[in-house]
């Protein structure tokens, strides 16, 4: 069961913890004032702070983590900032106990077989989007490729949500990171490894960050943005359960390939499968996935699948965020094809309805 912090209860942890801490932090780490926040300047010696990440995270970036964090004498891991600094940190938890030789080259991730437990792993977000403070999942690139792993040692012992963070981020990354968190709602929400414990994460999810969605994004709201970041972290609960689907598998190449930011890749995806999973449903005489969908429309406050794709569409706008496809470089049948032949295969299998290489190139073309 993961617990949700507050700055004094984090400070008096640190404490009890003889005051050492690990810290993968990016630019996130000044800015913040994290250190003063959590009072612990005096025992500054005792920090250590690991930040020699890139945004994609490699394995040669993790072990450096590793090795560093083997050095310190540290019993807490503080991750601050995005998905990347969260993701590197579990990771370095993950592989805390194997001896890593700095010159070795591995071809795929190395296996654990025992974690260590006993390690607390903080993640206080910085970005409000991923959800990452509450999932077991974590990605890395070892020469190129893209592994997830996912494991329960993964997952943070808790986290903290500090809102008012939101007021420090660019518009777009804003925008995108809370894109990313309602696409992760909405396909927990569908999804077939759904549960009531995750319909009731998604359906509050999904509710809070339709109606915050635009103050949120125009205005300086304290109180809007402490519901968004509770919202973005019960969309990473959601998706901890089911995990995502094809909107997300379909992202990840508008990505690493083209360079579009996540959380952007993820909406362009998800605005077109509203109509298709439910003319699926209708065909196939899929009852139980048609009323899934009506409800997500009353969730969405909106009538039909049309409607969705507007919704998706507006907030993209409102983001700032490019609305054609071909603008971002989809501009032939062979950047389609490319997208569409590295979609990842197991993520549809927990898609709702069946779905086609057609079906994927129609998402995009659309």
């Amino acid at each position: 069961m993961q617990k949700e912090y507050t700055y004094a209860e984090l400070s008096q942890k640190i404490h009890d913890l003889n005051g050492h801490v690990f810290f993968v932090s990016g630019k996130s780490y000044d800015r913040t004032k994290i250190i003063q926040k959590l009072k612990i300047s005096a025992i500054a010696s005792n920090i250590k702070r690991f930040s020699d990440f890139t945004e994609n995270p490699t394995l040669e970036e993790v072990i450096q983590g590793v090795i560093q964090y083997q050095q310190s004498k540290a019993k807490i891991i503080i991750a601050l900032g995005g998905g990347t600094a969260i993701d590197i940190a579990k990771l370095i938890k993950h592989y805390s106990q194997i001896e890593f030789n700095i010159n070795e080259s591995l071809d795929i991730p190395p296996k654990v077989e025992h974690s260590s437990l006993d390690i607390n792993l903080i993640a206080i977000p910085t970005t409000f989007g991923t959800g990452s403070e509450s999932t077991h999942f974590a990605v890395l690139y070892v020469k190129g490729q893209k592994f997830s792993i996912a494991e329960q040692s993964v997952l943070p012992n808790g986290y903290l949500l500090d809102s008012q963070f939101a007021k420090t981020m660019p518009v777009k990354v804003k925008g995108a990171a809370l894109l990313d968190a309602l696409c992760q709602a909405i396909e927990s929400f569908w999804n077939k490894n759904r549960t009531k414990q995750s319909v009731a994460f998604s359906k509050e999810a999904i509710t809070i960050i339709v109606q915050h969605f635009r103050t949120y994004m125009q205005a300086d709201d304290n109180i809007g943005n402490t519901k968004i970041a509770k919202a973005t972290n019960l969309a990473g609960k959601a998706i901890n359960i089911t995990k995502t689907t094809a909107p997300h598998a379909l992202s990840y190449t508008l990505t690493s390939k083209l360079n579009v930011s996540h959380g952007h890749a993820v909406a362009i995806c998800l605005r077109n499968m509203f109509a298709i999973n439910e003319d699926k449903a209708r065909t196939s005489n899929d009852i139980s996935t048609s009323i899934i969908m009506n409800e997500l429309y009353s969730l969405l406050d909106v009538e039909n699948a049309e409607e969705g794709k507007s919704l998706i569409n507006e907030f993209l706008i409102i983001s700032k965020l490019e609305t054609q496809i071909e603008k971002l470089g989809v501009i032939s049948s062979k950047e389609i094809n490319m997208i569409v032949d590295n979609v990842n295969l197991d993520r549809l299998k927990n898609h709702p309805v069946n779905l086609s290489s057609d079906d994927l190139e129609e998402l995009l073309i659309n």
